[in-house]
Parts: C-alpha cells; sequence; structure tokens
C-alpha cells in the first residue's frame, strides 16, 4: 500500500521535472522565432548561415557586435576604416569584408576575423541579413 501513495507523488515530480525542459523550449523557440518571423526567406538564411558559419561568435547573435563591428544600422552608413579612409556599407563593402577580411578593416577592430569558408552565395544571403538589419530596422 505504500507503494501506491508514493507512485503519485513520484510521478508529480516527473511531470514537473520533465515538463521545465518542454516548457522552456517553446518559450525559447517563440522567442527565436519573433525575430526570424519579420525577416525575408533569404535574409532569414543569412541569419541561420551567420550564426552556424561562427559570424555570431563575434558581430553577436542578432548582429548586435562583439569583437567585431555590429550590423545592426550599419548598412548604409558610413564607417572609417584602419587606414583612415571612410567608406559607405554598402553590397561591395560587404563582399569584400567577409570574402577578404583584412583588406577593408573597420578603424577599432584589431582582432583579425578568420577565413570563414563561405561561398558567394552564402555571402549574398549573409549580407541580405544584414541589410535586413539596416537603420531602419530594430528588433526587442
Amino acid at each position: 500500500r505504500p507503494a501506491a501513495r508514493l507512485a503519485p507523488v513520484w510521478t508529480g515530480r516527473l511531470i514537473v521535472v520533465l515538463g521545465l525542459p518542454v516548457v522552456s523550449s517553446a518559450v525559447l523557440a517563440a522567442a527565436c522565432g519573433s525575430e526570424d518571423a519579420v525577416l525575408a526567406p533569404d535574409a532569414r538564411e543569412g541569419r541561420r548561415i551567420a550564426i552556424s558559419a561562427g559570424c555570431a561568435g563575434c558581430h553577436g547573435a542578432d548582429g548586435e557586435g562583439g569583437v567585431g563591428p555590429a550590423w545592426v544600422g550599419r548598412f548604409g552608413a558610413g564607417v572609417e576604416l584602419d587606414d583612415g579612409s571612410r567608406v559607405v556599407v554598402d553590397r561591395d563593402y560587404l563582399v569584400r569584408a567577409i570574402a577578404e577580411p583584412d583588406v577593408d578593416v573597420a578603424a577599432g577592430y584589431d582582432v583579425a576575423m578568420p577565413d570563414n569558408g563561405l561561398d558567394d552565395e552564402e555571402i549574398g544571403r549573409v549580407i541580405d541579413y544584414i541589410v535586413a538589419l539596416g537603420p531602419e530596422t530594430t528588433f526587442p
């Protein structure tokens, strides 16, 4: 008889313990999906590539910056390079910055960007994501 009384208590604990990861995963998925929901498919793919290729490790999971320059609000803006010149962050600049990161280095960022191994199509999708993070776009 005592074992019968313990079963419901134990079952209740299992439900709570096992239920937390499921609830947490659902909440996290919904939170992550909120940004993805407003991105065009090419920009969503660019975000996925940026995360999987390790770009987000330096440029931030949502492009907010870190060891590398922020992507949020960057497209169309002027940027000073380490040689003192200024350029506009347009598609051509971003292709060079991603494909040949040591050519036009943004001032104040002395950590060398590693070879990312992205092909032209992947670079284009990452740029689509950076464009989506342009000055007029903000995410919570």
